[in-house]
């Protein structure tokens, strides 16, 4: 599918002299450093200027006006869903002479009623994610816990998984709104992430807890996810996380019941890569990503022996007494006596339950423990792979994204 939306951001500012009097007509050029898009504006009557929907990345401000010196403020870090204020104080001089300055780190975000907070890409990489789900970033935000009691999210209620949902200021668990590249990605049956995108294929997170702007409401807090994108520098990678029981001690369960050790092997790999096709111009960034699961478990029960099922429960133990002999007995439901030899004839067996008797595991040889007779290692296989790719084309002065995403 494709797709023109992306989650963008925007800076604004406004300009002044060296006497606070406002520079209005003021040429304001932003340049993306990776990418060299170049988007500029112009400061209105009272020195205001606003560049929106800027893809994020890191910015280079360049900023001139007849009769003062040129400035250029240099990174600028721009995240997904931010409003970045960078204002400007004019020196005055020849335009050919230049001022330079570095941005400053912007700790609260004014321009926006919005909360929330954004995990950059080095936080995404180096934190340890269980299984290399995305949706764990989420509970690194203060306000955020996983959602637990399954009867305040429909995905832990029926999967029985914790890991896709969570609360957000308080709010349940279904109601929140899933976001790649500005996309709505929700699952219209449980409420979660239609897609588990792969985290290497991820430049920022973030998440929005309330007061956010109008552009949103889909839910009752918005969880951002902004995939990466190509710039003029190749860059790529190759991974694989794995487990295997070689390397695992034996489980609680394989000791408890003197089992051999349950099969394990995990295998979670893949690789990316970006640049540029046409420099300045188009760009790529493809990421595939598979994940193997051979993983086994020690399951007991108590299950009935051939005999039982077939009607002989001779010392099978029961609260019955018969009346004369005080011995356990096997009552007869339609007459209230002991059936003889506590043995149910055979006519008296429903032929719906003979049917289920093949599906019933007979008892393991040798094996009693804890009241249970049979022991069995069951395995659970699953085969994913998944891939995404974007492309991103500057025509002149501007920026159109086009983005293609598959997940399977």
């Amino acid at each position: 599918m494709l797709h023109g939306q992306i989650a963008s951001g925007t800076v604004v500012g406004t300009a002044y002299d060296q006497s606070g009097a406002i520079v209005g007509g003021a040429e304001i050029v932003l340049t993306n450093v990776q990418t060299q898009l170049r988007r500029a504006v112009v400061t209105d009557a009272d020195g205001n200027f606003t560049a929106p929907q800027l893809p994020v990345g890191v910015y280079k401000l360049s900023a001139s006006a007849a009769s003062f010196k040129r400035q250029e403020v240099e990174n600028i870090t721009l995240l997904v869903n931010q409003t970045v204020r960078v204002d400007l104080s004019f020196q005055v001089g020849e335009v050919t002479e230049e001022v330079v300055v570095q941005a400053s780190a912007v700790a609260v975000e004014g321009e926006t009623s919005s909360v929330g907070q954004v995990i950059e890409r080095e936080r995404i990489v180096d934190l340890p994610l269980n299984g290399r789900n995305f949706m764990q970033l989420a509970n690194i935000s203060s306000g955020v816990v996983p959602a637990y009691n399954a009867r305040s999210a429909t995905i832990t209620n029926q999967s029985g998984r914790e890991d896709l949902a969570v609360h957000v200021s308080g709010g349940r668990g279904d109601t929140n709104s899933y976001l790649l590249d500005g996309v709505e990605m929700r699952s219209s049956w449980f409420n979660s992430p239609g897609i588990l995108i792969s985290v290497d294929a991820a430049q920022e997170f973030k998440i929005q807890k309330n007061l956010f702007s109008g552009d949103y409401g889909q839910g009752s807090g918005i969880v951002s996810m902004v995939t990466r994108s190509g710039g003029n520098a190749f860059h790529g990678s190759v991974y694989e996380f794995f487990r295997n029981d070689k390397l695992d001690a034996a489980s609680f369960f394989d000791n408890y019941n003197n089992r051999p050790k349950s099969p394990l092997r995990y295998n979670q790999f893949g690789a990316s890569a970006g640049g540029a096709i046409v420099k300045n111009r188009l760009f790529f960034f493809g990421n595939y990503e598979g994940f193997r699961n051979r993983r086994s478990s020690t399951l007991t029960a108590l299950v009935p022996t051939r005999a039982q099922l077939n009607g002989n429960l001779t010392g099978l133990p029961t609260t019955k007494r018969d009346p004369v002999t005080n011995a356990a007995a096997i009552l007869d439901p339609l007459t209230g006596q002991q059936f003889p030899g506590n043995v149910i004839p055979s006519d008296r067996i429903s032929q719906v339950a003979r049917n289920f008797f093949q599906y019933i595991p007979e008892p393991t040889p040798g094996f009693n423990v804890a009241g249970r007779n049979t022991v069995a290692t069951r395995s659970r296989d699953r085969n994913d792979d998944q891939y995404t790719g974007t492309a991103r084309l500057h025509t002149v002065g501007e920026g159109l994204i086009l983005r293609s995403l598959h997940g399977f």
